[in-house]
């Protein structure tokens, strides 16, 4: 499992998804699923980094529902590591999945909250990258 399908779970049982601070918010008109909470739980740090994301291209702190994409979306993989780990398999990927707008490092494949030459409105998905290999003084 990963954040992505923890995300998919929380959305396919009606829960609402903020974020304050380093906290997880959920908003629900029912109690939620236990097993959509565990997944929620265990994934915690990748679901609040793909929320971030997302709220900073949105301007707003809630999951926003991105725009149409024409690109395919590749699955992810079911052996796949947790997106604070690098993957060579997913260096560079940008991708709509499940609703969630997900970017990794072009370098080694963590998930990568820094964009460099993105305007989503215009249809151009930029370059991503994790903290550790973030250009620094200028892009590559």
């Amino acid at each position: 499992m990963s954040a992505a399908a923890a995300l998919k779970a929380a959305r396919d049982a009606g829960i609402e998804l903020e974020i304050d601070g380093s906290d997880l918010v959920l908003k629900a008109s029912a109690r939620p699923p236990a097993a959509v909470l565990d997944l929620l739980s265990r994934h915690k740090a990748e679901v609040l980094a793909v929320l971030a994301a997302i709220a900073y291209e949105s301007n707003e702190n809630k999951l926003a529902a991105p725009p149409a994409s024409n690109e395919s979306v590749t699955p992810l993989a079911e052996d796949e590591p947790g997106f604070e780990q690098a993957w060579a398999a997913r260096r560079g990927q940008v991708q709509y999945s499940d609703g969630v707008f997900l970017h990794f490092c072009v370098e080694c494949g963590r998930f990568g909250p820094y964009g460099y030459d993105v305007r989503l409105r215009a249809g151009q998905l930029g370059r991503w990258y994790c903290r550790e290999h973030r250009p620094q003084g200028g892009l590559k």
